[in-house]
């Protein structure tokens, strides 16, 4: 009795009577212990128990009141300009190749994560959108060559005839070099241009101008895969165009890190207890449902499991990038090794792996002190679900995942049977903290929240640096960028010690 709360208590006739219907109870017995628990819920409701149960404190939700209407920037919102983003866009078959082609050439030879070939081609888009609809260029005239201009350096000169004097080779491979620079001045000049529009129309911040930029950048090594000396020169450091963006890259990331945020934190931001207690408020929401809910409304059980463990794979370990959580593949990524589930990463499936390299952890298994553990939530997502009680009941074969009837093997699945979206899974993690403390809290935000936690608490070098590598990035990244204290917490003594499950996570990683 102990390990039932209240509100499942209040719940207990309709529990008792699937027990009954399970057990096939005889019906004179059924009588017996049915007006026994009814006496002692009588007994409860005299003593008004139902009103003085103290749970998570949730903030009362008004009609159409969700985390997406939440706005945490005063700009105002801004028209569409990318190519193929306004209605009644049409893009040219010919630029239509070119582009899957790009994006071929981001995936397979630059061996970039989905998530960065997709911004890659979102600021192509966006600067072939701007030539077209404010440099007036011709819609047919559009392609990655009128945003960055081309001259082929090395092909050029691979196809003159094979018995021309040295000297006339030597000079027009001069020639070509002095066309190239001059194509890089006047590539310089219209990205310049684009960036000014950026910052005075848009009022955008130095981080979309770096993001073009990139973009940029990786259109250019498009365009002179075939002209750089790879054998002889790095990184494509031999094309003037190049080098130019380089420099323009260096210059935003100046810029962008003395400038304000755009975005007002204060709508987004909780302290990492409070966090906690949005998780664990899932999960007592999770077992109240599979109590309740009868077997006709197993997604409704379904949805908030998952909701609960999108939530735990984010807290349990140190917040890692969405990314990786989304592409949880069970008996890849998430395996299951020994009696502990770990986490796999290799270098290409996460952003900063390039740096870090293949990456590994185990996941946390806490004990919730009802007699469950997190490893039984996973179980019952993906197994065997009579392990949790309230499940058992329903007789179900295997784990809640199924209920989707999903068409892939990764851990988190949306309704239409596909892999888990970035857009889903943020809004799914936003709507729970908004609805439970009034926070529209964002999957990324997580890690500021916790790397701040810690830091409150002061922790020591080497927990630091062990955590930064867990969280994939490196120690002074963490201080620069996720660290959120004010100069006086920065300065002063930590407020408090660090509590057990902090002291648990981050010997869990080291």
């Amino acid at each position: 009795m102990q390990k039932i709360s209240l509100e499942q208590l209040n719940n207990a006739l309709e529990v008792q009577m699937s027990v009954y219907e399970q057990l096939e109870v005889p019906s004179s017995s059924q009588r017996t212990y049915r007006h026994a628990l009814k006496k002692l819920l009588e007994f409860c409701d005299a003593q008004n128990w139902w009103q003085l149960e103290l749970r998570v404190e949730r903030r009362p939700l008004k009609k159409k009141d969700y985390a997406k209407d939440v706005r945490t920037t005063q700009r105002k919102r801004q028209e569409y300009y990318a190519l193929g983003a306004v209605k009644g866009d049409t893009i040219p078959k010919v630029l239509q190749k070119q582009l899957q082609d790009f994006e071929e050439f981001l995936s397979e030879d630059l061996k970039q994560t989905p998530t960065s070939v997709k911004w890659a081609l979102q600021g192509a888009y966006q600067g072939l959108g701007w030539l077209y609809r404010y440099e007036n260029v011709p819609l047919d005239d559009l392609s990655l060559e009128t945003l960055i201009q081309y001259v082929p350096l090395r092909t050029a000169i691979d196809n003159l005839p094979v018995r021309l004097e040295l000297a006339e080779r030597l000079l027009r491979q001069e020639e070509l070099r002095i066309e190239a620079v001059r194509a890089a001045d006047s590539t310089e000049v219209r990205l310049r241009k684009y960036l000014s529009w950026l910052r005075k129309e848009r009022k955008a911040h130095p981080r979309t101008e770096y993001a073009f930029l990139r973009a940029c950048l990786n259109v250019a090594k498009f365009l002179y895969r075939f002209e750089t000396n790879r054998h002889e020169v790095a990184n494509y450091d031999d094309v003037p165009i190049v080098k130019r963006i380089r420099v323009l890259i260096q210059d935003v990331t100046k810029r962008q890190r003395n400038a304000p945020s755009p975005v007002d934190i204060s709508k987004k931001w909780l302290p990492w207890e409070d966090w906690l207690e949005v998780v664990e408020t899932l999960r007592q929401e999770y077992c109240q449902a599979a109590y309740i809910c009868a077997k006709p409304r197993l997604l409704r059980i379904a949805h908030s499991l998952q909701r609960y463990l999108m939530c735990a794979f984010l807290t349990y370990i140190p917040p890692m990038r969405q990314q990786v959580i989304r592409s949880l593949e069970v008996g890849r990524s998430l395996l299951w090794e020994g009696d502990r589930w770990y986490i796999c990463l290799r270098s290409d499936e996460y952003k900063t792996g390039k740096a870090y390299g293949d990456f590994r952890c185990e996941v946390s298994n806490p004990d919730f002190g009802d007699g469950t553990r997190f490893y039984d939530y996973i179980d019952a997502w993906l197994y065997d679900c009579s392990k949790l009680p309230g499940l058992s009941k329903l007789n179900l074969s295997g784990g809640l995942r199924a209920t989707y009837n999903p068409e892939h093997n990764f851990f988190f699945t949306q309704k239409n049977r596909e892999p888990m979206k970035q857009h889903t899974l943020s809004e799914y993690i936003r709507q729970a903290a908004y609805r439970i403390k009034g926070q529209a809290v964002t999957p990324h935000l997580l890690r500021d929240m916790f790397v701040t936690h810690v830091m409150e608490r002061g922790c020591s070098d080497a927990d630091m640096n062990a955590l930064a590598v867990a969280m994939h990035h490196s120690p002074e990244t963490q201080r620069e960028l996720y660290d959120k204290r004010n100069k006086e917490k920065k300065g002063g003594s930590p407020r408090r010690t660090l509590s057990t499950t902090d002291r648990r996570i981050l010997d869990d990683i080291k």
